[in-house]
Protein backbone atom coordinates (compact mmCIF):
# COMPACT_ATOMS: atom_id res chain seq x y z
CA UNK A 1 0.00 0.00 0.00
CA UNK A 2 1.29 3.55 -0.92
CA UNK A 3 0.67 7.25 -2.15
CA UNK A 4 -2.81 8.68 -1.58
CA UNK A 5 -4.41 4.90 -1.04
CA UNK A 6 -2.46 4.60 2.18
CA UNK A 7 -3.65 8.19 3.27
CA UNK A 8 -7.24 6.79 2.35
CA UNK A 9 -6.99 3.67 4.44
CA UNK A 10 -5.39 5.01 7.43
CA UNK A 11 -7.69 8.06 7.15
CA UNK A 12 -10.88 5.69 7.09
CA UNK A 13 -9.31 3.58 10.12
CA UNK A 14 -8.51 6.68 12.25
CA UNK A 15 -12.84 8.03 11.55
CA UNK A 16 -13.65 4.53 12.34
CA UNK A 17 -11.99 3.96 14.97
CA UNK A 18 -13.28 7.54 16.39
CA UNK A 19 -17.02 6.75 15.76
CA UNK A 20 -16.60 3.18 17.56
CA UNK A 21 -15.34 4.85 20.82
CA UNK A 22 -17.81 7.52 20.54
CA UNK A 23 -20.85 4.82 19.81
CA UNK A 24 -19.76 3.00 22.53
CA UNK A 25 -19.96 5.62 25.20
CA UNK A 26 -23.13 7.08 23.49
CA UNK A 27 -21.51 10.34 21.93
CA UNK A 28 -20.45 11.05 26.41
CA UNK A 29 -17.98 13.62 27.70
CA UNK A 30 -15.83 9.81 28.27
CA UNK A 31 -16.37 8.99 24.77
CA UNK A 32 -15.19 12.09 23.78
CA UNK A 33 -12.16 11.88 26.19
CA UNK A 34 -11.09 8.35 24.68
CA UNK A 35 -11.17 9.82 21.01
CA UNK A 36 -8.20 12.48 22.29
CA UNK A 37 -6.30 10.21 23.69
CA UNK A 38 -6.25 7.54 21.15
CA UNK A 39 -5.69 10.39 17.99
CA UNK A 40 -3.08 11.75 20.49
CA UNK A 41 -1.27 8.08 20.40
CA UNK A 42 -2.06 7.86 16.60
CA UNK A 43 -0.77 11.30 15.64
CA UNK A 44 2.46 10.77 17.51
CA UNK A 45 3.29 7.18 15.91
CA UNK A 46 2.58 8.70 12.39
CA UNK A 47 4.76 11.33 13.22
CA UNK A 48 7.62 9.92 14.40
CA UNK A 49 6.81 7.48 11.30
CA UNK A 50 7.51 10.77 8.90
CA UNK A 51 10.31 12.46 11.04
CA UNK A 52 12.45 9.65 10.98
CA UNK A 53 12.03 8.12 7.43
CA UNK A 54 15.51 8.87 6.19
CA UNK A 55 17.58 8.45 9.14
CA UNK A 56 15.79 5.39 9.58
CA UNK A 57 17.00 4.38 6.05
CA UNK A 58 20.40 5.48 6.69
CA UNK A 59 20.15 3.28 10.25
CA UNK A 60 18.38 0.03 9.31
CA UNK A 61 18.36 -0.24 5.42
CA UNK A 62 15.52 -2.51 4.87
CA UNK A 63 12.25 -3.19 2.61
CA UNK A 64 10.76 -1.59 5.48
CA UNK A 65 12.37 1.56 6.07
CA UNK A 66 12.47 2.05 2.29
CA UNK A 67 8.89 1.85 2.38
CA UNK A 68 8.45 4.58 5.29
CA UNK A 69 10.77 6.44 3.20
CA UNK A 70 9.25 6.19 -0.17
CA UNK A 71 5.86 7.17 1.63
CA UNK A 72 7.25 10.27 4.40
CA UNK A 73 4.63 12.26 2.28
CA UNK A 74 1.55 10.47 3.01
CA UNK A 75 2.64 9.51 6.30
CA UNK A 76 3.04 13.14 7.08
CA UNK A 77 -0.65 13.98 5.25
CA UNK A 78 -2.35 11.04 7.42
CA UNK A 79 -0.82 12.28 11.01
CA UNK A 80 -2.56 15.84 9.93
CA UNK A 81 -5.35 13.59 9.61
CA UNK A 82 -5.11 12.28 12.82
CA UNK A 83 -4.22 15.26 14.37
CA UNK A 84 -7.44 17.18 12.81
CA UNK A 85 -9.63 14.70 14.26
CA UNK A 86 -8.28 15.15 17.68
CA UNK A 87 -8.39 19.03 17.55
CA UNK A 88 -12.27 18.04 16.63
CA UNK A 89 -12.78 16.11 19.68
CA UNK A 90 -10.95 18.64 21.79
CA UNK A 91 -13.69 21.11 20.38
CA UNK A 92 -16.30 18.82 21.27
CA UNK A 93 -14.66 18.50 24.35
CA UNK A 94 -15.10 22.11 24.71
CA UNK A 95 -18.46 22.55 23.74
CA UNK A 96 -20.43 19.94 26.17
CA UNK A 97 -18.34 20.54 28.84
CA UNK A 98 -16.77 24.37 29.20
CA UNK A 99 -15.97 23.53 32.67
CA UNK A 100 -14.16 20.60 32.36
CA UNK A 101 -12.30 21.86 28.87
CA UNK A 102 -10.33 24.77 31.10
CA UNK A 103 -9.56 22.08 33.74
CA UNK A 104 -7.86 20.58 31.49
CA UNK A 105 -6.18 23.06 29.84
CA UNK A 106 -5.04 26.96 29.73
CA UNK A 107 -4.20 30.11 27.35
CA UNK A 108 -0.93 29.35 26.88
CA UNK A 109 -1.18 25.73 26.26
CA UNK A 110 -3.66 26.74 23.45
CA UNK A 111 -1.28 29.24 22.10
CA UNK A 112 1.41 26.85 21.46
CA UNK A 113 -0.78 24.00 20.63
CA UNK A 114 -2.38 25.83 17.81
CA UNK A 115 0.82 27.11 16.84
CA UNK A 116 1.59 23.17 16.25
CA UNK A 117 -1.74 22.98 14.53
CA UNK A 118 -0.78 25.35 11.99
CA UNK A 119 2.27 23.78 11.13
CA UNK A 120 0.36 20.61 10.52
CA UNK A 121 -1.65 21.94 8.34
CA UNK A 122 0.78 23.82 6.39
CA UNK A 123 3.17 21.04 6.20
CA UNK A 124 0.98 18.80 4.41
CA UNK A 125 -0.62 21.39 2.14
CA UNK A 126 2.73 22.09 0.90
CA UNK A 127 3.08 18.16 -0.15
CA UNK A 128 1.16 19.65 -3.59
CA UNK A 129 3.43 20.01 -6.55
CA UNK A 130 1.81 23.69 -7.06
CA UNK A 131 1.98 25.22 -3.77
CA UNK A 132 5.84 23.76 -2.93
CA UNK A 133 6.14 25.54 -6.47
CA UNK A 134 4.55 28.46 -5.09
CA UNK A 135 6.33 28.64 -2.10
CA UNK A 136 9.67 27.38 -3.85
CA UNK A 137 12.51 24.95 -2.41
CA UNK A 138 13.95 27.27 0.52
CA UNK A 139 10.94 28.56 2.11
CA UNK A 140 9.53 24.97 1.19
CA UNK A 141 12.53 23.18 3.55
CA UNK A 142 12.42 26.00 6.31
CA UNK A 143 8.81 25.55 6.67
CA UNK A 144 9.44 21.59 7.12
CA UNK A 145 12.40 22.01 9.11
CA UNK A 146 10.90 24.64 11.57
CA UNK A 147 7.61 22.87 11.49
CA UNK A 148 9.01 19.11 12.09
CA UNK A 149 10.92 20.23 14.79
CA UNK A 150 7.98 22.42 16.69
CA UNK A 151 5.61 19.58 16.51
CA UNK A 152 8.53 17.46 17.54
CA UNK A 153 9.24 19.19 20.65
CA UNK A 154 5.21 19.39 21.34
CA UNK A 155 5.35 15.89 21.57
CA UNK A 156 8.18 15.56 23.68
CA UNK A 157 7.08 18.45 26.17
CA UNK A 158 3.21 16.49 26.50
CA UNK A 159 5.26 13.13 27.03
CA UNK A 160 7.29 14.76 29.19
CA UNK A 161 5.40 16.37 31.69
CA UNK A 162 3.98 12.42 32.33
CA UNK A 163 7.17 11.03 33.20
CA UNK A 164 8.48 10.89 36.53
CA UNK A 165 10.86 13.47 37.69
CA UNK A 166 13.78 12.08 39.76
CA UNK A 167 15.34 15.19 41.46
CA UNK A 168 19.01 13.76 41.80
CA UNK A 169 18.93 11.44 38.56
CA UNK A 170 19.55 14.04 36.09
CA UNK A 171 22.05 16.00 38.00
CA UNK A 172 24.36 13.14 38.74
CA UNK A 173 24.30 11.94 34.96
CA UNK A 174 25.47 14.78 34.11
CA UNK A 175 28.01 15.47 36.80
CA UNK A 176 29.45 11.80 36.25
CA UNK A 177 29.50 13.09 32.33
CA UNK A 178 31.32 16.32 32.85
CA UNK A 179 33.76 14.42 35.07
CA UNK A 180 34.47 11.92 32.54
CA UNK A 181 35.39 14.40 30.45
CA UNK A 182 37.38 16.99 32.11
CA UNK A 183 39.69 13.75 33.31
CA UNK A 184 39.31 11.79 29.91
CA UNK A 185 40.29 14.22 27.39
CA UNK A 186 43.49 15.44 29.12
CA UNK A 187 44.35 11.73 29.81
CA UNK A 188 43.49 10.93 25.95
CA UNK A 189 46.14 13.55 25.10
CA UNK A 190 48.28 12.56 27.05
CA UNK A 191 48.29 8.90 25.96
CA UNK A 192 48.64 10.30 22.45
CA UNK A 193 51.72 12.34 23.46
CA UNK A 194 53.76 9.71 25.32
CA UNK A 195 52.97 6.43 23.30
CA UNK A 196 54.51 4.28 25.64
CA UNK A 197 53.01 5.28 28.99
CA UNK A 198 49.80 5.87 27.01
CA UNK A 199 49.32 1.72 26.27
CA UNK A 200 49.89 1.37 30.20
CA UNK A 201 47.18 3.75 30.82
CA UNK A 202 44.67 2.67 28.06
CA UNK A 203 45.31 -1.03 29.64
CA UNK A 204 44.43 0.16 33.03
CA UNK A 205 41.52 1.99 31.80
CA UNK A 206 40.31 -1.09 29.61
CA UNK A 207 40.37 -3.32 32.87
CA UNK A 208 38.38 -0.76 34.64
CA UNK A 209 35.62 -1.28 31.79
CA UNK A 210 36.22 -4.93 32.11
CA UNK A 211 34.98 -4.71 35.48
CA UNK A 212 31.06 -5.56 35.29
CA UNK A 213 29.28 -1.64 36.67
CA UNK A 214 27.66 -3.38 39.52
CA UNK A 215 30.48 -4.77 41.07
CA UNK A 216 33.18 -1.16 40.50
CA UNK A 217 30.03 0.15 42.65
CA UNK A 218 30.36 -2.77 45.10
CA UNK A 219 34.11 -2.24 45.19
CA UNK A 220 33.82 1.97 46.22
CA UNK A 221 31.47 0.84 49.67
CA UNK A 222 34.98 -0.46 51.76
CA UNK A 223 36.33 3.28 50.06
CA UNK A 224 33.55 6.00 50.33
CA UNK A 225 30.79 3.82 52.04
CA UNK A 226 27.51 3.75 50.40
CA UNK A 227 25.14 6.53 49.41
CA UNK A 228 25.74 9.02 46.31
CA UNK A 229 28.92 9.89 46.38
CA UNK A 230 30.51 6.31 46.08
CA UNK A 231 28.15 6.15 43.23
CA UNK A 232 29.56 8.94 41.31
CA UNK A 233 33.27 8.07 41.36
CA UNK A 234 32.17 4.37 40.30
CA UNK A 235 30.63 5.57 37.28
CA UNK A 236 32.67 8.45 36.58
CA UNK A 237 35.62 5.85 36.10
CA UNK A 238 33.31 3.69 34.14
CA UNK A 239 32.68 6.75 31.84
CA UNK A 240 36.25 6.88 31.38
CA UNK A 241 37.24 4.37 28.84
CA UNK A 242 34.73 5.82 25.92
CA UNK A 243 36.03 9.13 25.48
CA UNK A 244 39.62 8.57 26.44
CA UNK A 245 40.11 6.28 23.81
CA UNK A 246 38.02 8.41 21.40
CA UNK A 247 40.46 11.29 21.98
CA UNK A 248 43.45 9.33 21.89
CA UNK A 249 42.46 8.02 18.45
CA UNK A 250 41.43 11.05 17.21
CA UNK A 251 44.73 12.64 18.00
CA UNK A 252 46.78 10.22 16.24
CA UNK A 253 44.91 10.22 13.45
CA UNK A 254 45.95 13.25 12.61
CA UNK A 255 48.37 13.91 9.05
CA UNK A 256 51.96 14.48 10.37
CA UNK A 257 52.61 17.07 7.85
CA UNK A 258 49.54 19.07 8.99
CA UNK A 259 51.32 18.84 12.74
CA UNK A 260 54.83 19.88 10.93
CA UNK A 261 53.20 23.12 8.97
CA UNK A 262 51.82 24.17 12.32
CA UNK A 263 55.48 24.06 13.95
CA UNK A 264 56.82 26.10 10.91
CA UNK A 265 53.98 28.62 11.34
CA UNK A 266 55.46 29.19 14.94
CA UNK A 267 52.40 27.71 16.47
CA UNK A 268 53.58 26.23 20.16
CA UNK A 269 52.34 23.22 22.07
CA UNK A 270 49.32 24.78 23.53
CA UNK A 271 48.69 26.98 19.95
CA UNK A 272 48.77 23.10 18.01
CA UNK A 273 46.77 21.72 20.08
CA UNK A 274 43.55 24.24 20.88
CA UNK A 275 43.96 25.09 17.47
CA UNK A 276 45.26 22.38 14.63
CA UNK A 277 44.59 19.30 17.05
CA UNK A 278 41.63 19.35 19.15
CA UNK A 279 39.59 20.75 16.02
CA UNK A 280 40.54 18.02 13.75
CA UNK A 281 40.21 15.24 16.57
CA UNK A 282 36.80 16.39 17.39
CA UNK A 283 34.67 14.30 15.35
CA UNK A 284 36.27 11.34 17.04
CA UNK A 285 36.01 12.92 20.18
CA UNK A 286 32.70 13.60 20.17
CA UNK A 287 31.80 10.26 19.30
CA UNK A 288 32.82 9.06 22.60
CA UNK A 289 31.59 11.54 24.29
CA UNK A 290 28.09 10.90 23.23
CA UNK A 291 28.97 6.86 23.82
CA UNK A 292 30.02 7.57 27.47
CA UNK A 293 26.67 9.91 27.79
CA UNK A 294 24.32 7.13 26.87
CA UNK A 295 26.55 4.18 29.03
CA UNK A 296 26.21 6.59 31.81
CA UNK A 297 22.67 6.90 31.75
CA UNK A 298 21.99 3.55 31.94
CA UNK A 299 24.64 2.53 34.00
CA UNK A 300 23.57 5.19 36.97
CA UNK A 301 20.58 3.15 37.26
CA UNK A 302 22.76 0.69 39.01
CA UNK A 303 23.64 3.56 41.59
CA UNK A 304 20.42 2.16 43.79
CA UNK A 305 21.93 -0.89 44.80
CA UNK A 306 24.24 1.00 46.83
CA UNK A 307 21.74 3.29 47.95
CA UNK A 308 22.70 6.00 45.12
CA UNK A 309 18.82 6.30 44.78
CA UNK A 310 17.58 7.66 41.17
CA UNK A 311 15.45 6.00 38.95
CA UNK A 312 17.15 2.58 39.53
CA UNK A 313 15.20 2.78 42.98
CA UNK A 314 12.03 2.31 41.10
CA UNK A 315 13.67 -0.63 39.27
CA UNK A 316 14.93 -2.53 41.79
CA UNK A 317 11.18 -2.23 43.83
CA UNK A 318 9.86 -3.33 40.85
CA UNK A 319 11.99 -6.24 40.43
CA UNK A 320 11.24 -7.32 44.22
CA UNK A 321 7.73 -6.67 43.94
CA UNK A 322 7.38 -8.83 40.36
CA UNK A 323 5.65 -5.00 39.62
CA UNK A 324 6.17 -4.44 35.82
CA UNK A 325 4.17 -1.17 35.91
CA UNK A 326 7.21 -0.27 38.67
CA UNK A 327 10.02 -1.48 36.42
CA UNK A 328 8.51 0.30 33.60
CA UNK A 329 8.18 3.95 35.74
CA UNK A 330 12.06 3.74 36.08
CA UNK A 331 13.15 2.43 32.82
CA UNK A 332 11.10 4.29 30.45
CA UNK A 333 12.46 7.82 32.44
CA UNK A 334 16.37 6.78 31.93
CA UNK A 335 15.51 5.45 28.41
CA UNK A 336 14.26 8.60 27.84
CA UNK A 337 16.85 10.32 28.98
CA UNK A 338 19.52 8.46 27.07
CA UNK A 339 18.14 9.52 23.73
CA UNK A 340 17.74 13.17 25.08
CA UNK A 341 21.44 12.95 25.91
CA UNK A 342 22.25 11.67 22.23
CA UNK A 343 20.24 14.01 20.76
CA UNK A 344 21.47 17.03 22.44
CA UNK A 345 25.09 16.29 22.01
CA UNK A 346 24.10 15.72 18.31
CA UNK A 347 23.14 19.65 18.26
CA UNK A 348 26.59 20.41 20.16
CA UNK A 349 28.62 18.70 17.21
CA UNK A 350 27.30 21.55 14.96
CA UNK A 351 29.61 23.78 17.94
CA UNK A 352 32.37 21.59 18.30
CA UNK A 353 33.27 20.42 15.20
CA UNK A 354 34.16 23.04 12.18
CA UNK A 355 31.68 23.71 9.78
CA UNK A 356 35.01 21.53 6.66
CA UNK A 357 34.56 18.63 8.75
CA UNK A 358 30.67 17.61 9.30
CA UNK A 359 29.58 15.13 7.35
Amino acid sequence: MNGWRLVGLLSLVLMAMSLWLLANHAGEIEGIRLVIRATARTSLVLFVMAFTASAMVELIPSDATRWQRRNRRYLGVSFAVSHFIHLAAILGLAALDRELFWKLTNTATIILAGTAYLFGAAMPAASFGRTAAWLGPRKWRLLHLLGGWYIWISFATAIGKRVPIDRFYWPMAALVLAAAIVLGMPMGIAAARFRRIGQVELGAIGMLQTVPALALLVFMIPLFGIGKGPALVALSLYALLPIVRSTYAGMIGIDRHLLEIAFVLGLGRLGRLVRIELPLASISIMAGIKTSAVMTVGTATLAAFIGGGGYGALIVRGLALDDTATILAGAAPAAAMAVAFHVAFEFLDRLAIPRGLRR
